[in-house]
């Protein structure tokens, strides 16, 4: 039997988020948890409160693992697998979205 064994660089807060985010979700596919981080998929499970709590712990450690430690420091409150995706779109996602615009703008001015 194989395994496939994915590595990606940690997000320490300075990498590229949008691309740190697809390369995670890829990641929670592949392991069978992607809905740990959408809360209308997470809805869909109630009924099962085992599975709700596996998924979760799953994806949440998966997503702790893959975080540089400053960035770990900034968001370790969180409790839950979407609570801490939701907690770092909050933060970077727009930090992401700024340096794109500023490198776009310094770009044109060269």
């Amino acid at each position: 039997m194989t395994s496939t064994r994915f590595e990606a660089d940690k997000f320490n807060g300075t990498n590229d988020f949008g691309l740190w985010r697809i390369k995670m979700k890829a990641f929670l596919i592949h392991q069978g948890i992607p809905k740990a981080i959408d809360r209308e998929e997470l809805a869909a499970l109630r009924e099962d409160k085992k599975k709700i709590k596996e998924v979760q712990n799953k994806a949440h450690s998966a997503i702790l693992l893959s975080l540089g430690d400053e960035v770990l420091r900034e968001v370790s409150s969180e409790d839950t697998a979407v609570r801490l995706w939701e907690k770092l779109a909050s933060i970077y996602l727009k930090k992401s979205l700024v340096n794109t615009e500023e490198e776009t703008v310094y770009n044109e001015n060269r």
